[in-house]
């Protein structure tokens, strides 16, 4: 859940970033400091994603064992 939490932050940052790089309509060389905070946002959002992503992935592993057969009188083999 806190991951998920940090990642919502990111990418507010990074949208953040962007509308004020979208704000004129125009990108220019005055843009460039938050096409850079943009950018490391972006990559701070990624590295978020990538964590969650190994959680899940992490969570699956532990969770599939393979099936298991039920027979009839309760045993499983």
């Amino acid at each position: 859940m806190l991951n998920a939490s940090r990642m919502s932050i990111e990418f507010g940052k990074t949208i953040g970033a962007l509308a004020q790089v979208m704000a004129d309509g125009i990108v220019d060389g005055r843009d460039v400091p938050a096409l850079r905070r943009a950018q490391r946002d972006g990559m701070d959002l990624q590295a978020e994603v990538a964590t969650i992503l190994a959680s899940i992935e992490g969570h699956l592993q532990s969770q599939t064992v393979g099936p298991t057969l039920v027979v009839a009188g309760g045993s499983s083999s």
